[in-house]
């Protein structure tokens, strides 16, 4: 577990990591990847990519990596990589989705990952339909690459191509994750209803009970 934030916010939380169960919210690989902390900054900041192995956790539980494939070794320095990329994804996208300039130093963070997983990457045949593309990255090696390469190499065209109007933060209290809204009339407002939705909820009624009694003595 990560280790007791001691200023009231500055850092996770210490908590157990639910990575390999966290719900999958994004409706994109990229967004369930930044979704892996919530509440940043706040003193319920949550991080549950505490140990190398829950990066690789993760990663299969996400999809990233097939579960009949092997990882390999994901180390400390893969986990600090995982880290630092998710983080400049997760301010950038948020720039996009507010049509603000992305800070240049996400930016070289995020092409600084792309050119390191693209260095260690091969170009392998994809069995599929007719139209489906005849070529897709593998990272044979394994390991952290074989995690970050995937997602960084599907984030260039979700920062390029997804409509800002569409790409959404939830507004619940201490989560900020980040999803695509699929929906029809595109009126998507939390990552779950179920929870944080719900949770608000339960927030305006408690708020509306408390100002009753005051508004009976204002009454009488």
């Amino acid at each position: 577990m990560m280790e007791t934030d001691q200023c009231g916010g500055c850092g996770p939380i210490e908590h157990p990591s639910r990575a390999a169960t966290l719900h999958l919210l994004g409706n994109h690989p990229v967004l369930d990847f930044t979704n892996t902390s919530s509440g940043r900054g706040s003193a319920q900041w949550l991080d549950h990519l505490q140990q190398p192995a829950d990066l690789a956790a993760w990663a299969v539980h996400a999809g990233v990596i097939a579960p009949d494939l092997p990882v390999g070794v994901v180390s400390g320095k893969d986990l600090r990589r995982a880290i630092a990329l998710r983080e400049a994804l997760y301010r950038t996208l948020l720039c996009a989705a507010r049509r603000q300039t992305p800070d240049p130093a996400d930016v070289r963070v995020i092409a600084a990952e792309h050119g390191r997983c693209l260095e260690v990457a091969a170009l392998r045949g994809v069995s599929g339909s007719p139209a489906a593309p005849a070529l897709g990255w593998h990272w044979p090696q394994g390991g952290g690459a074989a995690i970050l390469g995937p997602l960084v190499t599907a984030a260039l065209p979700l920062l390029t191509a997804v409509p800002p109007d569409r790409l959404r933060c939830c507004p619940g209290k201490d989560c900020g994750w980040l999803f695509l809204d699929t929906t029809r009339n595109g009126r998507r407002r939390w990552c779950d209803m179920a929870v944080c939705g719900n949770r608000a909820k339960a927030g305006r009624h408690r708020a509306i009970r408390r100002l009753r009694p005051e508004q009976e003595e204002c009454g009488e």
